[in-house]
Parts: structure tokens; C-alpha cells; sequence
């Protein structure tokens, strides 16, 4: 019981990081990243500018609840890049990126979510 409240609050918490990284990404993108007048070009670069950290989290996630074992490698490693590409930058990176990927690693690591009727898509369902 105890493992599967663990793999639901992992399952909860990934939902809310990458609608957190959704909204944060669109209002970036329509803050100051709308400039080319070309609509394609504006949605490739939101894509892969503004929505990447949404992308990471929903990848991992879905990756992590399919197969619970390669959730803290995969997560781990992810995190550790993130650590080493803001090395020189601000804490903010390390807060927002990194703590919360350790955080779902060590959740779907340690927790089993039992799947029940489709539950388990709502990590990539919400964003």
C-alpha cells in the first residue's frame, strides 16, 4: 500500500511539474519570444525553446511509469546535466530542474502506481 501511494504521488507530482512547465513555457513564448512573422517558425520555436523543460518531464514520466526501474537512472542522469549545464548560472535552474527530477526519481524508484484504468495516462493527458 505504502509503495502505491508512493508511485501515485509520483504520477500526481510529474502531472503538476509539467503543467507548471507548459504554462510557464506558452506565457514565456508569448512574453518575448513571439517576434518572426512566420507562425510556424514562431511554434518551432516554442517547441524547442519554451516547452523543452515540459517535453523532459513528460518524456521521463511516461518512460518512468511504464518502467519503474530506468526512472532513476534515466532521471538522475537527466538531472545531472541540467546541474552541469547551469553551473555557472543561477540557483533558479537548479531549484526548478533539478531538485524536482531527484524528487520524482527517488518517487518512482521506491513506489509502484497499480494501474487502474488508464490512470497512468494522466501524466501526459493534462499539459
Amino acid at each position: 500500500m505504502r509503495r502505491q501511494i508512493l508511485g501515485w504521488t509520483a504520477i500526481s507530482f510529474s502531472t503538476v511539474l509539467a503543467c507548471f512547465w507548459a504554462f510557464w513555457g506558452v506565457n514565456e513564448n508569448f512574453h518575448e519570444g513571439w517576434f518572426d512573422p512566420s507562425l510556424l517558425k514562431n511554434l518551432g520555436l516554442m517547441l524547442v525553446q519554451y516547452l523543452s523543460p515540459m517535453l523532459i518531464v513528460l518524456l521521463l514520466s511516461v518512460v518512468a511509469f511504464r518502467w519503474p526501474r530506468l526512472a532513476f537512472p534515466l532521471m538522475g542522469a537527466c538531472a545531472l546535466f541540467i546541474a552541469w549545464f547551469f553551473r555557472h548560472g543561477r540557483v533558479t535552474g537548479i531549484i526548478l530542474l533539478v531538485v524536482p527530477l531527484f524528487a520524482m526519481a527517488a518517487l518512482y524508484h521506491f513506489g509502484r502506481p497499480t494501474p487502474a484504468d488508464g490512470h497512468g495516462a494522466s501524466c501526459s493527458a493534462f499539459p
